[in-house]
């Protein structure tokens, strides 16, 4: 096709991440739009653009900018963005996902939850975490809440010293953290580290503590006990936004000065804060086992009859605490649950009633359309990725 723009796209799809396939996903999106633009997945277009590596000349970079391809990029001309916040090279466009808006919505999320008490878990000196802290910083302190920051290194899995060391550390951070507590991580694997920690100690989570992801893998999140609550990072949109910069850049527009900060979409709920913080010792232990069984057909009696209260007891104490009654917050966890796999599946609605523990198809909907005022077919076509 005449007039065809090939454009270099260094992200490496081997790795089965959301930041990679998705922002890649918002690239293509774009250039399928566009019409002229020949996508390449080429982790070293440096190569091609000083003419050291086969393949055809490039128009255009947009992707994970290394040092190397942003210098590369300068000599030839050619436009590049970066999309890459950890990258080891600072110049040049660059499109963001906002850690910091994630950090506010972290701290907002958890506050909701009836927590004020909180922690921030990051990486040591990672732009990242740095971004995501000041959000929570600024966040908890215009809330009124109490929030300190704890930091490690990336390193904590290599070799068992490192791991061991890693946990004597949370071991220690905990004896300063009075439950209910929050607490926020900047990155989803940290939190599945904590689940397993925590486990080892006998410490309860959603029960004791509450925790709340920063990147929304799924991958990560879904394979965690409890399941981790996180945070969407709009990584489609932020390729497509960085696809969209290097377009203007190729037709002569004026870099911006600044990063393009894509902000977050939503919290996704999942097991890890599905839960509301309460002073009653009987009733935290009755919705953990909601928690953890809402996908099975349970009952009020089940749940009054696994922390060992009588039915009625057990509706008045909900009541009081939480302002709904057994069954309601039963329905909202399932609500939760059915949110995140309209969007995380294609499974049809009448295979996902099932999934969640509704009988009826059609008492599913009622109680969906009641809480979320929008149909299930409605609310995935909302949040669908386009």
């Amino acid at each position: 096709m005449a007039g065809m723009k090939n454009i270099a796209v260094p992200i490496d799809l081997d790795w089965p991440y959301r930041r990679h396939h998705e922002v890649f996903a918002g690239i293509q999106a774009y250039s399928e739009e566009v019409g002229n633009w020949n996508l390449m997945a080429d982790w070293f277009p440096e190569a091609a653009l000083v003419g050291g590596g086969p393949g055809p000349k490039y128009d255009g970079v947009v992707g994970r900018i290394r040092r190397e391809t942003r210098d590369a990029a300068d000599q030839t001309a050619v436009p590049a963005v970066n999309v890459w916040l950890g990258s080891d090279d600072s110049r040049g466009p660059a499109v963001f996902p906002d850690h910091a808006s994630a950090g506010r919505m972290a701290v907002e999320h958890l506050v909701a939850r009836g927590l004020r008490r909180l922690a921030h878990i990051g990486y040591r000196a990672d732009r990242a975490s740095a971004l995501h802290w000041k959000g929570v910083k600024e966040t908890a302190k215009a809330r009124g809440v109490s929030c300190t920051r704890h930091i490690c290194s990336f390193k904590v899995q290599d070799g068992l010293q490192k791991w061991q060391a890693f946990c004597r550390l949370i071991e220690n951070w905990e004896k300063g953290w009075e439950p209910p507590f929050g607490l926020c991580f900047s990155y989803d694997n940290l939190a599945r580290l904590f689940t397993s920690i925590a486990k080892s100690f006998g410490w309860r989570i959603p029960g004791e503590f509450m925790l709340l992801g920063g990147q929304n893998e799924a991958l990560i999140c879904n394979s965690a006990a409890p399941t981790l609550s996180s945070i969407d990072l709009a990584y489609f949109q932020v390729g497509y936004e960085a696809a969209k910069l290097l377009d203007g850049l190729m037709h002569g527009a004026e870099p911006p000065e600044e990063p393009i900060y894509v902000p977050p979409t939503e919290v996704i709920l999942r097991q890890s804060t599905d839960l509301t913080a309460v002073d009653d010792a009987d009733l935290i232990r009755a919705l953990c086992f909601m928690t953890e069984n809402c996908a099975e057909r349970i009952s009020v009696a089940d749940i009054a009859n696994s922390v060992g209260l009588g039915r009625r007891t057990l509706e008045r104490r909900c009541k009081a605490h939480l302002g709904r009654s057994v069954v309601d917050e039963l329905n909202r966890m399932r609500v939760e649950r059915m949110k995140r796999l309209l969007v995380e599946t294609d499974h049809t609605i009448k295979h996902l009633t099932g999934d969640v523990g509704f009988g009826c198809l059609e008492h599913m909907r009622a109680v969906f359309r009641k809480l979320e005022a929008m149909t299930p077919s409605q609310y995935r076509r909302q949040h669908a990725k386009n």
